[in-house]
């Protein structure tokens, strides 16, 4: 009987030491995954910002370039410089596949725009 009554204690001491073991990692594992979702939702908060920030950069850029567009900046502008092109100063200008290879114009890459660099070039002519 004694036999059998130090088993069973035994048996109840393992049980209960297993029992703080398993409880003690999902505690550790819940405290991992709420740190983790923390940290994802600082990143989150963080890109938010930056996206912010750059729609408010472009908001800028897109009001100045319809500023700069608007049909009665480009008359003051350039009022006293343009003028209808005569008869003979238009040239058309058609690329056939006939032409020889040293008369057709060579486009490597498309021609980049940058809309700063063309406000900045504008902004230096006032």
């Amino acid at each position: 009987m004694n036999k059998q009554t130090d088993d069973y204690r035994f048996l109840c001491i393992a049980s209960g030491v297993f029992m703080v073991a398993v409880l003690g990692c999902l505690a550790l594992g819940v405290v991992w995954v709420r740190q983790s979702a923390s940290s994802t939702a600082k990143q989150v908060q963080k890109c938010e910002a930056q996206l912010q920030q750059k729609r408010r950069i472009l908001a800028h850029v897109n009001e100045q370039f319809a500023k700069a567009h608007m049909p009665s900046n480009l008359t003051q502008d350039t009022s006293s410089e343009l003028i209808t092109p005569v008869a003979g100063q238009v040239r058309w200008i058609t690329v056939t596949d006939r032409m020889p290879a040293v008369e057709r114009p060579v486009i490597r890459e498309p021609a980049l725009v940058s809309f700063e660099l063309a406000l900045m070039e504008g902004s230096r002519k006032r």
